[in-house]
Parts: C-alpha cells; sequence; structure tokens
C-alpha cells in the first residue's frame, strides 16, 4: 500500500485529452488509476478510502472527517463489464456500535473493549446510486440520495474481484460519539450465527440478572496432550432460584499475565435453592506456560425473548 490517502488522477485525465477524438469521454469528477475505494473530495481531488490495516490507523483523521455531501468512485478491473445502475452493485452503511452478544439462552455478556460493526440491517443502510461510469470499464460512480449525516459509515463494493469494503466518517471527529452508539445500537445472537438486532428492537427487554450468592470451586486440571480439561462446580448458596449465567477460563502465567480464556456455558440457566452444578469445559492448545486458572461469571443480563 503505498504511504499516500490523496491519490492523482493526472495519468487518466491526460490519457482523455490525447485521445479525445477516439477515447470515452472523461466524467466531470476525477477517476483513480489504482483499483480501490476513494471519496471525492470538495477540490475535486481523490481520497483513497481502503488499505491495510496500518494505513487504516494512519490516514484515520483524514478519512473520518468528510463532508455531508461527499460522492464516491470505486475502481475494480472486474466489475462485470455490463453493469448497469443498481443500488446493490455498491452499498453504503451507518456502522452500528456492538453492545452485546447474545447466547443461545436469551443471556447477554457484554463486549471486550468497544466494537463497531456493519449489521447488515435495513435501518442501517444509507440510500445511494451506484452507477458505472460510462466507457470507463470497472469504475462506479456512488452518489449517496441526501446528504450524509454526521456519523461513522462504510463503503462496500458487492460485486468485483474481490470484497472491497472501507469505513469512513462524516465530522466524526466532532460530534458525541456516547449519542451516536445510543442511537445506532445493535445485539448480535450467536444461537443463529452472526444475526444483528436493533437494540430498539420491542422483542427485546433487559433486566439485571445477579450473580450475588453463586458460588464456584474449582477442582484440579486435567491435561491431553495439549488440551486443558476445566471442571468444577457451581453452588447457589442462596434461599432462592438464581439465574446462571456463562463463566469465562482464564488462564494466567506464573507472572499472573493472561495467556488466553474460554467461555463456559452451563448445562442449566436457573439453580434452585441449595443446588449444586457440576460444569466442564476443554480448552484445545492450551499454552504450556500456563500455570494458574481462574473462573468468575461473566456479567450478563437476560435479553429476553
Amino acid at each position: 500500500m503505498k504511504e499516500r490517502i490523496f491519490a492523482s488522477a493526472g495519468a487518466i485525465a491526460l490519457a482523455g485529452v490525447l485521445s479525445a477524438c477516439a477515447g470515452p469521454k472523461m466524467p466531470p469528477y476525477p477517476l483513480p488509476d489504482e483499483a480501490g475505494l476513494y471519496a471525492i473530495t470538495p477540490e475535486d481531488e481523490l481520497m483513497r478510502l481502503d488499505g491495510d490495516s496500518r494505513w487504516e490507523v494512519k490516514s484515520w483523521p483524514q478519512r473520518a472527517d468528510l463532508n455531508r455531501f461527499t460522492e464516491f468512485v470505486i475502481y475494480d478491473p472486474m466489475i462485470p463489464r455490463d453493469s448497469r445502475t443498481d443500488r446493490s452493485l455498491a452499498t453504503i452503511w451507518r456502522v452500528a456500535w456492538l453492545r452485546s452478544e447474545i447466547d443461545s439462552r436469551g443471556f447477554a455478556g457484554p463486549i471486550d473493549g468497544s466494537e463497531w460493526v456493519v449489521a447488515p440491517l435495513d435501518s442501517f443502510i444509507v440510500p445511494a446510486t451506484a452507477e458505472p461510469v460510462q466507457g470507463w470499464p470497472g469504475y462506479v460512480h456512488v452518489v449517496p440520495d441526501r446528504p450524509l449525516q454526521p456519523g461513522l459509515y462504510s463503503l462496500k463494493l458487492n460485486r468485483g474481484g474481490r470484497e472491497r469494503i472501507a469505513r469512513f466518517g462524516v465530522g466524526w471527529n466532532g460530534i458525541d460519539k456516547r449519542r451516536y452508539a445510543a442511537r445506532n445500537c445493535v445485539d448480535r445472537y450467536s444461537e443463529t450465527g452472526s444475526q444483528y438486532r436493533a437494540c430498539a428492537d420491542d422483542q427485546v427487554t433487559r433486566q439485571d440478572v445477579s450473580t450475588e450468592g453463586l458460588e464456584i470451586t474449582l477442582v484440579d486440571p486435567t491435561r491431553r496432550g495439549t488440551t486443558l480439561v476445566v471442571q468444577g462446580i457451581v453452588t447457589n448458596t442462596t434461599e432462592r432460584a438464581k439465574r446462571l449465567p456463562s463463566m469465562r477460563a482464564i488462564l494466567l502465567d506464573k507472572a499472573g499475565r493472561r495467556l488466553t480464556n474460554a467461555v463456559i456455558v452451563p448445562r442449566k440457566s436457573d439453580l434452585s435453592a441449595g443446588e449444586r452444578l457440576r460444569f466442564r469445559t476443554e480448552i484445545a492448545n492450551a499454552p504450556p506456560t500456563t500455570a494458574r486458572i481462574d473462573v468468575d461469571f461473566i456479567p450478563m443480563t437476560s435479553a429476553g425473548k
């Protein structure tokens, strides 16, 4: 990946002049000479949007602050030559904040850190027209139907030699990100693969699930080759039934550094008063430097169904 974010369209523009009599007419916006996803700046320059992870981190301050009236150009030589104006040729998505993972029992576990995702839901797609550039095979001009609101977006080419996707922001550097996350929030349901639902979905109700009164007793782990078997007992020490959330086994070295972790999903979702439940999980390819194992409850909420 070249260390540049602004691309020159000079080579193609010159080619258009030299072959004006016989070649295709240049459109009223610049075209790139390298395959990729580009934004057209107010100065009629091309801003590259996609690249490797190192380049994307370095260029993010510029890509995060596009204006509301930005249009886009995509170049991929493998785009079918017979492509016609089609909203599905390339799409723009509003990027969502992932609040939690919902397991098969309807328990919602928190996400480590902050994760932003493209959730394929109708409410997150941005209406836009993707139009092939006449006379220039492989080029697509993408124009949103209306000005983009401040926020986080993803531009995706759906038909080409390979998947091309790029993230960008519109006034992202200056908006209240907590408010944006609250308005563009989804949960991911592991029971159905990677299905997303908006947090505002009326089918989802949330209530606290306390782990107070639940105790974990570990049995000495055993090794079978590179597989580590972690097992123990959970006891409900209270006088009432308790919801039982998933647990997390954390493998540590002698210095107390975390090596890896694994989620343990109990066989039951509830424990009656005084009830005990055995659990067991196998961790494949466990680091040989593992010196200690901690098991705790994953803070959960009930997502309802």
